[in-house]
């Protein structure tokens, strides 16, 4: 894997992500999971600064169901700091 780091803001400390481990674990993951180039998934293309998923996966991988993964993504989705956008690819 290449890529390297991420930066941080200070800002980060103010935020609603840092108001509870969860979240700041889920949007942690998220920045470490986006992607630092142009991607593809399935030959849709995945502009950086974003990443695909599917809901039953990324719930299994953080160990937290599906709902939960849904509020969070909601949470933080609802504060600014990330946005989502569902997607129906073909198979």
């Amino acid at each position: 894997m290449t890529g390297g780091f991420i930066l941080v803001h200070r800002k980060m400390l103010d935020s609603v992500a840092m108001s509870d481990d969860w979240l700041c674990r889920l949007w942690i993951t998220c920045l470490l999971k986006a992607n630092f180039r142009m991607g593809f998934f399935k030959s849709e293309e995945i502009p950086a600064g974003t990443f695909a998923f599917s809901y039953r996966l990324f719930s299994e991988s953080l160990g937290v169901s599906k709902g939960k993964l849904r509020r969070g993504l909601s949470k933080l989705e609802k504060s600014g700091q990330i946005t989502t956008k569902d997607y129906l690819l073909p198979y």
